[in-house]
């Protein structure tokens, strides 16, 4: 029988549990009868056995279907049988040992050596219980924890699909507009500024083939994510001329340092560009940093009256695929002279943590 994930950590709860809790199951008796010390070892051995098979009994339990009964009465028969075997095995080991201890083969002898006279009628029932009572609890309390953290992960993943296919649509979105605006600088270079207009139209190249090789992907290299961004701002400085300024102070070294979600550094940068205005004498000044594992995109304020339409590239969405990708949080810090966005890289290409 393969064992599934629960099944597992039930497993290894077993093996140290039992004798955690054959120990205070016998001390009654060993207290009652003066047992001598030397047979304890042999004693909690024997009750460790007989608490694991009462584990593996339960575990057993688990996997077993009650037919079309709803989840309350498949409990309810799991635990009568459960029980009932429980006290079967107790009472079936009890006996044993009690006849072995009449027997001439048992050469201990101790002051309060019980006879079949000083049996407790109900020390069977009391003891197979109280064991089984506590092996049900951890067990049911696992169970719960297991399934959530299952069902927490597949709701992630989910959501995770999701957002994917929310941004493969948001690609498909950003390419006529985009595309509309290149496609006018590059008509008006390509008649004024030949020479300038082939850079401009190498560097749209790269863009789009940096976009249709990631379709599928969900993260990128840090090197791959900061080339396409600076061909973007090029393009993007070509068309707006000295109102748009940018430096990037990310050392060369920094580029192989780890990966970050598809179009996330764009996003930041594309939103600088559309909410802010640009002027000769007041230009929209962008600067890209990196900062203890993160890279922070930092914008003078020039709010414009009216935004561009939107593309869809919110940083509520960015925020939310950071969350389900790796649990890191995306800092966004603002006042009333600067915007800045800082986003951590990270340091595998699959970051779901949840995994």
């Amino acid at each position: 029988m393969r064992l599934n994930s629960v099944q597992k950590t039930l497993f290894k709860k077993a093996l140290y549990t039992s004798p955690l809790m054959a120990v205070p199951s016998l001390s009654p008796i060993m207290i009652k009868y003066e047992i001598p010390f030397q047979i304890f070892f042999y004693a909690v051995l024997i009750q460790s056995v007989v608490v694991f098979c009462l584990w593996c009994f339960n575990i057993g339990l688990i996997s077993i279907s009650f037919g079309n009964l709803s989840e309350q009465k498949e409990n309810f028969w799991r635990y009568l049988i459960s029980y009932i075997f429980a006290l079967a095995v107790l009472i079936l080991v009890r006996e044993v040992l009690l006849a072995w201890t009449h027997t001439q083969h048992f050469k201990i002898t101790f002051p309060n050596k019980p006879t079949i006279e000083q049996r407790i009628p109900y020390y069977a029932f009391v003891l197979s219980f109280s064991l089984n009572s506590v092996i049900l609890i951890i067990q049911d309390l696992i169970t719960i924890r297991e399934k959530k953290a299952i069902a927490d992960l597949e709701n992630s993943q989910l959501k995770l699909r999701n957002a994917e296919i929310i941004n493969q649509e948001l690609k498909q979105q950003i390419h006529p507009h985009f595309l509309f605006n290149a496609l006018n600088t590059l008509k008006t270079l390509i008649r004024k500024e030949p020479d300038l207009a082939e850079d401009y139209l190498i560097r749209l190249s790269n863009f789009l083939r940096f976009s249709v090789s990631t379709t599928k992907a969900n993260t990128v290299r840090l090197k791959d994510e900061l080339d396409m961004c600076i061909d973007y701002l090029e393009m993007q400085k070509t068309r707006f001329g000295n109102t748009l300024q940018y430096n990037n102070k990310i050392p060369n070294e920094q580029y192989e340092s780890g990966f970050v979600p598809i179009f996330s550094i764009q996003l930041l940068l594309e939103n600088a560009i559309k909410h802010n205005a640009m002027y000769r004498n007041s230009p929209l000044h962008i600067e890209l940093l990196y900062e203890d594992g993160r890279i922070r995109v930092t914008n003078n304020k020039q709010e414009r009256s009216k935004d561009e339409s939107s593309t869809g590239w919110g940083l509520e969405n960015l925020v939310e695929r950071y969350r389900l990708l790796s649990g890191d949080k995306v800092i966004i810090q603002a006042d009333e002279e600067s915007f800045s966005v800082s986003i951590k890289v990270l340091d595998y290409e699959d970051c779901n943590y949840r995994r």
